[in-house]
């Protein structure tokens, strides 16, 4: 097998079973990104190489993006990349074990998470789980004729520009449960 290292030299590499899930949930992954790619040959190692390049190329084109819009929103912020913390785990076992590893003691999640998370196992490693209560924020949205809510913080930037944009965050306001 493979192996690949990631931009700060860490190593990537997984040995699992043929029938392991995990195996199976990466083959699929591959299997939907060649499609996606529109790659014929589903075999070709070199496919599978480009496959894995685009993906890569895509995380850090969304990972760039991601840091120029907190810097346009004058938000500072660690960001801290999961895959380089070594954690194991799946699901919520996975989110408590970062939770352990960063020293933090709250988790927050979108209001969703209520219908996949173990709320028990975040109560048993003493880290509380919160919700996020979110109401979208009305604003101008110039080719709409009326708000369409729940569009990305890039729509907010392009409507209302920086200033705007971070004067309306200013004045919202964020509930927990």
């Amino acid at each position: 097998m493979e192996k690949y290292k990631n931009v700060n030299g860490i190593e990537l590499n997984y040995e699992g079973h043929k029938n392991d899930v995990h195996s199976q949930l990466l083959k699929e992954t591959v299997r939907e990104g060649l499609k996606i790619l529109d790659i014929p040959d589903k075999t070709s190692l070199r496919q599978h190489h480009q496959a894995i390049k685009v993906c890569k190329e895509f995380f850090e084109l969304n990972f760039e993006s991601i840091k120029q819009i907190l810097d346009w929103l004058d938000i500072k912020v660690k960001i801290i990349v999961e895959s380089e913390l070594d954690i194991s785990g799946q699901s919520t076992e996975r989110l408590v074990n970062v939770c352990k590893k960063l020293g933090a003691d709250t988790y927050i999640s979108g209001i969703g998470g209520k219908r996949y998370l173990d709320e028990k196992l975040f109560k048993n490693n003493n880290v509380n789980l919160q919700y996020q209560n979110y109401t979208p924020i009305s604003y101008n949205q110039n080719l709409s004729k009326s708000f369409i809510p729940d569009l990305s913080i890039v729509d907010l930037l392009f409507n209302e520009g920086t200033d705007g944009s971070q004067e309306i965050l200013k004045n919202s306001t964020v509930s927990y449960s």
